[in-house]
């Protein structure tokens, strides 16, 4: 259904039909070394409100061990449902139907070390992104998987994947067998198709969509052979696409829109399940009831503007110099409007079938360093403006972002049927300021930056907490 426009104007969470049920405990006070000084910080905000929707954090991979530990604290001290972390295929199968049980104990053990900072005895839960092996791995090969490089114009990091059945077969029952251990105790609730499979400068190579759909498919197919219980209401999810809705098709796989992208992968997907079944007992009536159980997942993020060469440089644009934190959404309501304007055509996607499914947006966000057009800041001042996290005003509309996503994505999915009433919860991308390349345009994500004691909140994490 197209975008309707709700008849209220103010920023207001509306939380109607409420889903879950979570106890209220009191706020966590921490104390822990600064980062620049040896103050310690006091309170942190209390996580005690429900929505009817799940919500949390991405924790990028690939960064300092440190810091990735301090995303996963950080996730669950905000009072998160969910935590999006990643496991590698290779990691986990070592071999034809070998399975390594300690990449899925280190799961486990993230996740418990997580929650002892939460608020929730059984929260978050991990949503696992099932990514594939930069390299060919030699047995993979050897067993005629048939490992074909993806597709970078950007020098991404290597990913491979597999061009034939057995090989696309064995991902899907590694998926199955990964999501069922970590579900049976406690651990997983979610497991994803690699990430961010349809951008040529993403941060992995990309993967036909076609193959996207096989690994998704063959992953639902196997959950449900090994007794995943993924058709029960509440039960375990696989979700397929992890597809950026920000490219143009000079930028994208196969040079396709995101909606062209994700269309091939739900029929690819669609069609693979059915493949699985077919032969079988009431093959086809089973594989068409199964179709409407996997769930789609997409990134959607405001225009970031362009990056820049150094960290504060002035770069010339159409409208004259300007910094990177002036380029882009710079309101937290413009941020959102772009985010819901991409989601749309990905979203009416999903109409096309008849299997009617839930979706997700497993990556958003909006940076704290923006500043209003025109500002007159020399170099100093933006890095030192940064080094805070931000300025008030940055800040501020960061956490108007959180607040207009909050709002309008639940009125939509109360008030504006199908496909917006299948949305199911958000990743919000990055929970700290972390090291990213000094002229990534994604810096300045995270809901904390350090500066006291611990990892400073930002208004978007005391929103976070206090209101979702």
């Amino acid at each position: 259904m197209p975008y309707s426009e709700p008849v209220a104007s103010e920023t207001r969470l509306v939380s109607s039909g409420i889903t879950r049920e979570r106890k209220r405990l009191p706020a966590v006070v921490v104390a822990m070394a600064c980062f620049v000084s040896a103050i310690l910080f006091a309170t942190t905000p209390k996580a005690s409100a429900v929505v009817p929707w799940h919500h949390g954090f991405s924790v990028p991979y690939g960064i300092p061990a440190g810091e990735e530990n301090w995303g996963r604290a950080l996730t669950a001290q905000a009072g998160s449902d969910t935590m999006r972390i990643a496991l590698s295929w290779d990691a986990y199968q070592t071999g034809p139907n070998e399975y390594n049980q300690k990449a899925l104990d280190d799961i486990v053990g993230q996740v418990q070390a997580a929650r002892a900072w939460s608020p929730y005895a059984f929260d978050p839960k991990a949503m696992i992104i099932f990514e594939l092996p930069n390299y060919a791995v030699p047995w993979m090969q050897a067993a005629g998987y048939q490992l074909q490089e993806g597709v970078s114009n950007t020098g991404s990091t290597k990913r491979f994947y597999p061009l034939s059945f057995t090989g696309q077969q064995a991902y899907g029952k590694a998926m199955a067998k990964a999501l069922k251990y970590l579900y049976q105790v406690g651990i997983a609730q979610y497991i994803e198709t690699p990430n961010e499979p349809n951008l040529l400068n993403g941060p992995a190579q990309a993967v036909p969509a076609e193959y996207i759909g096989r690994l998704g498919g063959f992953g639902l197919a196997y959950a449900a052979a090994e007794g995943v219980p993924v058709t029960s209401p509440g039960g375990p999810e696989v979700l397929i696409g992890s597809v950026s809705t920000n490219p143009g098709t000079a930028q994208a796989s196969e040079g396709k829109t995101p909606a062209e992208y994700f269309r091939l992968v739900q029929t690819s997907a669609n069609y693979h399940i059915a493949l699985f079944y077919q032969g079988t007992p009431n093959g086809q009536s089973t594989a068409e009831w199964l179709m409407g159980f996997w769930r789609a997942s997409f990134h959607s993020y405001p225009k970031l503007g362009q990056g820049e060469n150094t960290p504060c440089e002035l770069q010339w644009t159409s409208k004259g110099w300007r910094l990177q934190d002036e380029l882009g959404d710079v309101t937290g309501y413009k941020a959102y409007t772009e985010v819901q304007n991409r989601l749309i055509p990905v979203i009416n996607v999903l109409n096309e079938v008849p299997a009617k499914k839930n979706w997700w947006v497993t990556e958003t966000g909006m940076s704290s360093y923006k500043i209003p057009e025109d500002t007159q800041e020399g170099q100093t001042q933006c890095l030192n403006r940064r080094a805070n996290g931000g300025n008030n005003y940055g800040k501020e509309q960061q956490k108007k972002f959180y607040e207009n996503f909050a709002y309008y994505q639940e009125w939509q999915k109360s008030h504006s049927g199908y496909p917006w009433s299948g949305w199911e919860g958000v990743t919000f991308f990055s929970p700290l300021d972390t090291t990213y390349a000094y002229n990534d345009p994604y810096k300045g994500f995270g809901v904390f930056n350090p500066g006291c004691g611990n990892y400073c909140w930002k208004p978007s994490a005391v929103y976070f907490a206090n209101t979702l």
